[in-house]
């Protein structure tokens, strides 16, 4: 379909991936794809719009992982993982059960 193809063709599809998603674990593992030699904020928020967690990192090779240790465990909900970078911000949907 006309839909499959303007997906296909939308540059950067996912920056990066999260994973376990959904989790029931702290253990929260970022994938990056596509951020090299860049440094970048990585937040997470709740519904409310609140901050739970921010960290800089200075990513040097492209396909890498991150993992993030919010200091208190996420209660069951939604949050948003959001990376930003001097010119960009990219952000995905986590759910903790």
């Amino acid at each position: 379909s006309n839909m499959d193809v303007v997906e296909f063709l939308k540059p950067n599809e996912s920056n990066f991936t999260i994973y376990p998603n959904p989790t029931n674990a702290n253990n929260i593992v970022l994938k990056l794809n596509n951020f090299s030699n860049i440094e970048l904020s990585i937040a997470v928020t709740n519904t409310l719009g609140q901050k739970l967690y921010s960290q800089n990192y200075f990513i040097k090779d492209n396909a890498q992982n991150i993992n993030l240790e919010p200091s208190s465990k996420l209660s069951q909900g939604v949050y948003f993982i959001t990376i930003n970078t001097n010119n960009n911000s990219y952000t995905e949907r986590l759910v903790v059960k």
